[in-house]
């Protein structure tokens, strides 16, 4: 794989005394994979992109292997929901192929844990460290000279900032210091994000918002030392642009994060304008021709735009077999010639309606729907 690098950051550490052990410590960080959904869940695409998430999940840890990547984060959500015991244990297996990399892990408020949960059903390899405690604890990994913050959800919804507890102290400046926190709206674990940066984190973990974020320097916040991954595949239409994960390396020198690219589709939005004169056909083999010039592989959402006569739609079925067209927006207008209508309609009901929405400024949608109802109305027309 190559590695395309978005915004490279870059922090400097101070005031931290390392020895030559553990000089620096290589990670990737995922988040919010949902092993187990089924995205477009109901289409032919379905079942292809449900086995794609699991496809992309199985690159990353090859990933980790092929560059030795010291340890995998992953901030939460691993599965959409309550895992079963099959698939935990397939997920075990991937990781005990691992021969230099830890994983180390919480649940998210999707696969939050219950005292019978698969998770507990599985003897993890040696290199797996599951932080399953409520609150939040850490762990140290000596050879790295790294402690590692974090805690797993076991309720669907977390209200209490919890974060905010961990005690300044105990991020000593004799090794790096990394959290793993899922949440950050006020029913999954509220964040201030500049408060827990604050705390001498060497870098922040975050899972829960599915778009990958990569904070500026506007935020407040010391950018690299904090990031959403993202999930690894967009899940739904909402989650357009690039999808990926994390990959960093913590020194002497600071902490230095790029966001690599690794899912095997985008959702794209596409806009598409027509006018009173664009055919069927015309419309279909517009965005057939943007389709292949974009990628045949990418979901799309096409929005149409500008202006139709009153008897045409434009509708996700006349794009049947030209690509993975998820939805069709209609955004078009009626193209009315508002004046002539006016001029031929002064003293009956469309004329009054067209002065009354000309004078009070109402929306061109109201002005449409009134005018097509108007004119197919045998009423209107009477003097």
């Amino acid at each position: 794989m190559v590695f395309v690098i978005i915004n490279p950051i870059i922090s400097k550490r101070k005031g931290r005394a390392y020895g030559k052990c553990g000089e620096n410590m290589k990670f990737i960080h995922i988040a919010d994979v949902h092993l187990g959904m089924t995205p477009q869940k109901g289409t032919l695409l379905g079942e292809k992109r449900a086995k794609e998430l699991w496809d992309t999940f199985k690159n990353v840890v090859e990933q980790c292997e092929k560059q030795q990547v010291d340890i995998l984060f992953i901030a939460g959500d691993l599965f959409h929901r309550q895992p079963l015991k099959k698939e935990v244990l397939e997920v075990s297996y991937i990781f005990s192929t691992l021969t230099h990399t830890k994983v180390i892990l919480i649940a998210g408020n999707h696969d939050y844990l219950t005292e019978r949960s698969a998770y507990f059903g599985v003897q993890w390899s040696d290199n797996v460290i599951f932080l399953k405690e409520k609150e939040v604890s850490y762990v140290d990994i000596p050879e790295l000279r790294t402690r590692v913050w974090g805690c797993s959800y076991w309720q669907k919804e977390i209200e209490e900032p919890c974060y905010n507890k961990i005690d300044k102290q105990l991020v000593t400046k004799d090794r790096y210091h990394v959290l793993l926190a899922h949440g950050g709206d006020n029913k999954h674990i509220p964040m201030d994000y500049k408060e827990m940066v604050g705390k001498g984190f060497d870098y922040i973990a975050l899972g829960h918002i599915h778009k990958p974020y990569l904070f500026t320097k506007e935020t407040g916040v010391v950018a690299s030392k904090i990031a959403y991954a993202g999930s690894l595949e967009p899940l739904d239409i909402s989650e357009t642009k690039k999808h990926g994960y994390i990959k960093g390396i913590i020194d002497e020198k600071g902490t230095r994060i790029q966001f690599v690219p690794a899912a095997k589709r985008e959702y794209i939005s596409l806009q598409v304008k027509v006018n009173e004169t664009t055919t069927a056909m015309a419309f279909r083999n517009g965005v057939k021709k943007i389709i292949e010039k974009s990628g045949a592989k990418h979901m799309y959402r096409v929005v149409v735009i500008g202006e139709k006569d009153e008897e045409s739609t434009w509708t996700k079925e006349m794009l049947d077999g030209i690509g993975n067209i998820v939805e069709v927006v209609d955004n078009t207008k009626v193209a009315f010639d508002v004046d002539k209508l006016l001029e031929e309609n002064k003293t009956n009901a469309i004329g009054m309606f067209i002065e009354k929405l000309q004078n009070t400024q109402q929306n061109n949608k109201a002005l449409e729907y009134g005018l097509m109802a108007l004119l197919h109305s045998d009423e209107s027309v009477k003097k």
